[in-house]
Parts: structure tokens; sequence; C-alpha cells
């Protein structure tokens, strides 16, 4: 398999920054597939089961980084595929195979197609968890959400979000208003937000290096 490795091309690259954080083994904790981005462009070795997934309710996923200690021992259980619909955003109907922790967090893997080997490698990652490094990494998808992200007790948090509501911990992308950028990413903000907030469209606005090693100032504009 091959191993992440660092892009050096990364704007304002901080060597000295970069390997305080590669010894500081973080667990990135996301509701999408954004943590996975981040590691792979940072080069960081994979502290979390949170790669490759989903986590369609905010709720959900904050229980789940809340108690995170406590999710860390129970094991990743398959729902079995029927031809139900999964209940998305904006009712949208989602077919894929997906998993729940103790009977009321539920994980989507759409980027699977045997859910048998993702839960076994899920439930080794959730092994490798640093309960002392933790990050929180969401796409938010209404104020509800926003404000329940934003309420979450830990330090190293960031969500991204169409509107600006002043919370500390959600940053505001305003170019979701240009429609020309709606249609461009087939109206989907999620993937907008995983290109527009690494280093793969151009700079990105997030310095995660510094994000992650716990600075305040990692906004780049």
């Amino acid at each position: 398999m091959k191993k992440n490795s660092v892009n050096y091309d990364i704007p304002y690259f901080d060597f000295t920054e970069y390997i305080k954080l590669k010894e500081s083994n973080i667990t990135i904790l996301a509701n999408s597939c954004l943590g996975g981005r981040i590691y792979k462009e940072l080069g960081l070795p994979v502290l979390t089961p949170t790669v490759n997934t989903a986590c369609l309710y905010i709720n959900e996923f904050v229980d789940f980084v809340e108690n995170i200690h406590i999710y860390k021992n129970l094991m990743l259980e398959k729902i079995e595929q029927t031809a139900e619909p999964i209940s998305g955003y904006y009712n949208n109907e989602i077919f894929m195979p997906s998993a729940h922790i103790d009977n009321k967090i539920t994980w989507l893997f759409p980027h699977t197609d045997n859910i048998d080997e993702t839960i076994i490698k899920w439930n080794r990652k959730m092994e490798l968890v640093n309960l002392d490094n933790l990050a929180v990494v969401a796409i938010l998808y209404s104020d509800r959400d926003a404000f329940i992200f934003d309420s979450i007790n830990i330090k190293k948090k960031i969500g991204f979000y169409y509107k600006d509501l002043g919370l500390s911990s959600v940053v505001y992308l305003p170019e979701w208003e240009d429609t020309k950028v709606r249609l461009n990413y087939g109206y989907r903000f999620s993937n907008f937000v995983h290109r527009y907030v690494t280093n793969v469209k151009g700079r990105s606005k997030i310095d995660w290096i510094k994000f992650l090693n716990g600075y305040d100032d990692y906004l780049r504009y």
C-alpha cells in the first residue's frame, strides 16, 4: 500500500511546524471524506476511522465526537442492505452501504463495494484514535447544524458553511453564493468544500498545519 507523502508545494509550507504536527499523532474526526483528504495532503499517518465515509446527521456526529472515548471501544456493525433508501439532506434518497455504532450513530460508505471489509478496517482504525490530540472537521448544511457544531467542547474544531453566522469555529465560504460556482460543482456544497479548503484548485483558505497544531490564526484570507 502506498503511504501518504506530504506535498511540499503547499502554500507557505513551514517545515518546523510540519515536523511538530507529524510527531503529534493527531486524530481528525470528520463527518465527510474531507478528513481523509487532509491526511493525504499533509502526508500524516491516518489515525482515524472516519475516512471515505460520512455521517449525515450533525447531532449523531457531535455525539460521536463528544463520546469518542466510549465509542472507541465499540464495534461498528453493518446495516443489512434493503431496497429502502436512507433519508438524506433536503429529502434526498440515499442508497449506499451503511453501518452503525450502538444502534444510534449511522455512517455511510460511498466508496466501497465490500462493507464487511470496510467495517473491519474501521474497527482497526478506531483502535488508533489518539484521545489526547483530537481535531474535528465538518461540512454543515443548516443554521441548526452550525450552532450545534460550534457547541462542541473541543478546541481544534472547524466547520464550513455557506452563511456567515458569526460563529468562531464555523468558516463562512462566500464563494458559494456565486451561481457559476454552484453550477460548476453540480450544486453539491460538499464537493465544493472538499476542493476549496484543500490545495487542489489553488491556495486553500485554511492553513491546515497551523490549525492542526492548535494556532488560532489559521485563516489565510
